[in-house]
């Protein structure tokens, strides 16, 4: 179903761009500072049809039509990653839990819902390039795809990106004020160094870029383990595939960089989102929002309290006058009215609401109630 009508003008007929792109699964980007558009194949999330909803405190899976795909029985479920998601359940007998142990076991299941792993670990992680970090018994291994121990050894505690990972050489993920400095660096698949170089931070991969921590400050690198961005800022993060997010003060002076380190917006918000079809939430404090545009400018007023990423071409944001949950579009008109005590977007153009009875439910862009069934 399109969102915009097919229109007929002299015998031809014109169809949205973005309708007819994101259904032939493209996605559709306006680039503000050369006014073109990019229309590109998106690489689809794995089981895009499998949304989580919730039910009764349980988890489960659902289309985007409410029909039950996975019955809701798990207190916790993850998205899917390359077929496999992960589930856990609390544990009801405190009593055997020694006392460091958290109260949750995990496992893993396909995309029918069939078990591969029993519930048994007290962690594990998302399946990245074919394998998945696990912890039972308090020993750590990788498990495959048909949940069997792996041979690979445990090389690093962060995910594999085209064979390369941040590895931890010194210190601990989990530093305490007496604890070592942290100190990264990069590994391949067979745990072998692929650079001599040293970082407080490393992170992993993207676009082959990856953000990393020297002299207390972070910076970029890319897959040449090369300085892009130097290390000059308090934080940053990545917001699109060539502009960063970047703290430059206490915590609450964010702007916009390029790969150039060129400032695309000044350091003056309380925070920044991520981009989205052109578009990405800022704070200016804790009660006013808007949206901002990759030349760095304001492109709708600061109508809203809460302002959240884009996805499928509609956010949801926080009215600032009634202190209500809607959806606005890319134009920052609402598609669904401003009336909800809280709203989440899910998968399949879904948003996750409660209704006075703080049972969940679930409504889609035109506002209609979706219920599991």
């Amino acid at each position: 179903k399109l969102s915009n009508p097919i229109v007929s003008i002299n015998n031809r007929v014109y169809v949205s761009i973005r309708d007819l792109s994101e259904t032939l699964g493209y996605n559709v980007e306006w680039q503000d500072s050369n006014h073109s558009i990019n229309i590109n194949l998106v690489e689809k999330d794995d089981n895009e049809n499998l949304i989580i909803f919730k039910q009764n405190q349980k988890m489960g899976f659902m289309d985007r039509t409410g029909k039950i795909q996975i019955a809701a029985q798990f207190d916790v479920v993850h998205e899917f990653h390359e077929g496999i998601a992960v589930v856990g359940n609390h544990i009801s007998t405190w009593e055997k839990l020694p006392s460091d142990a958290n109260n949750m076991i995990w496992g893993f299941i396909d995309e029918y819902g069939e078990l591969i792993t029993p519930i048994k670990y007290s962690y594990a992680g998302d399946f990245n390039e074919g394998l998945a970090l696990v912890e039972y018994n308090n020993e750590s291994y990788y498990i495959n795809k048909l949940g069997e121990k792996s041979s690979q050894t445990v090389i690093a505690s962060k995910y594999f990106t085209h064979g390369i990972a941040p590895k931890l050489i010194k210190g601990t993920s989990f530093p305490t004020p007496n604890s070592p400095s942290e100190i990264w660096t990069y590994i391949d698949s067979a745990g072998e160094l692929v650079t001599d170089k040293t970082y407080e931070y490393a992170g992993e991969f993207e676009d082959g870029m990856a953000i990393v921590k020297q002299n207390g400050k972070y910076g970029v690198i890319n897959n040449n383990f090369n300085i892009v961005i130097d290390c000059q800022y308090n934080n940053l993060k990545k917001i699109s595939n060539n502009l960063y997010a970047a703290c430059n003060g206490n915590g609450s002076n964010w702007g916009i960089i390029d790969l150039s380190n060129n400032v695309i917006a000044d350091f003056i918000y309380f925070d920044i989102g991520c981009f989205s079809n052109g578009l990405a939430p800022v704070r200016m404090d804790l009660y006013n929002g808007a949206y901002i545009n990759e030349s760095g400018k304001i492109v709708f007023c600061p109508q809203f309290s809460m302002v959240y990423d884009f996805s499928d071409g509609v956010a949801c944001v926080v009215d600032k006058v009634n202190g209500k949950a809607g959806v606005i579009d890319m134009q920052g008109k609402y598609i669904i009215e401003p009336k909800y005590n809280s709203l989440r977007p899910c998968k399949g153009g879904l948003f996750e609401t409660k209704d006075d009875n703080q049972n969940f439910f679930y409504i889609n862009k035109n506002g209609e109630k979706i219920l599991p069934h």
